[in-house]
């Protein structure tokens, strides 16, 4: 699950006054991260979480526009995948 403009202070789980029971009962009953980066911008974020590779690490070129953002010697799981034989 991929959620754009969450911060992790907005779920009950991590104290958040707002009521989000589903999402609470989904963190208790798997894995809570204490620990984790993310990038102002959302897509070098939405490209680190496709190739595993950190934002900071050059998951993206920033000065490129649509459709050549992401670098091209960075292998996505949906390419890794498709490797497979997966559709």
């Amino acid at each position: 699950m991929l959620v754009d403009d969450l911060g992790w202070s907005d779920l009950g789980c991590y104290g958040s006054e707002i009521p989000t029971p589903n999402l609470d009962a989904l963190a208790a009953n798997g894995v809570r991260f204490r620990q984790f980066y993310n990038s102002a911008r959302c897509s070098p974020t939405r490209c680190s979480i496709m190739t595993g590779i950190y934002p900071q690490q050059g998951a993206v070129n920033p000065a490129a526009a649509l459709p050549d953002l992401r670098e091209d010697n960075n292998v996505t799981f949906a390419e890794l995948l498709g490797s497979d034989g997966y559709r």
